[in-house]
């Protein structure tokens, strides 16, 4: 009976601690924000959010392979890599958006959050490649998680 009691409040204190340190997470400002929005046919809607302790979670939303919430972490060596890349591609001084006239063009809405920079970039129709490649960047990274464990969970 003493061990049934022992693995209930061991499984409860694993899930609570996870919900616990994912709710850190949503309260404080993300590093990294990518969200990829719909189109009028099969675009993937997602969105990447990735925090300073190397926390990465993911939404998806329709037309992925992953749909709800997902979470794991990064190392601090990838961290860094992007922070690199996004301060080398100069991302604080693109413009706010980069717009078409054309309606069934999905969006990529990309934020970073470092120290007191903060800045949004809404590319819906050609931003600058430096921009495209900061944006598969974080595909990429997303990409090669393989451990996601559910937000629920």
């Amino acid at each position: 009976m003493r061990l049934y009691i022992l693995i209930i409040i061991l499984s409860f204190y694993c899930c609570t601690s996870k919900s616990h340190l994912l709710k850190n997470n949503t309260q404080s400002l993300p590093l990294i924000v990518m969200e990829r929005t719909a189109c009028y046919g099969t675009c993937p809607q997602y969105i990447i959010s990735i925090y300073n302790n190397g926390t990465i979670e993911y939404e998806g939303k329709m037309f992925v392979s992953k749909i709800g919430c997902f979470f794991s972490f990064l190392s601090e060596d990838i961290l860094n890599m992007i922070k690199s890349e996004f301060i080398a591609s100069q991302f604080f001084s693109f413009e706010n958006e980069y717009n078409s006239n054309i309606t069934d063009i999905p969006s990529v809405i990309l934020e970073a959050h470092m120290g007191s920079k903060n800045h949004r970039v809404m590319d819906r129709w050609n931003g600058p490649k430096k921009l495209k490649n900061l944006q598969n960047l974080i595909d990429s990274v997303g990409s090669t998680v393989i451990d996601w464990q559910d937000c629920q969970n």
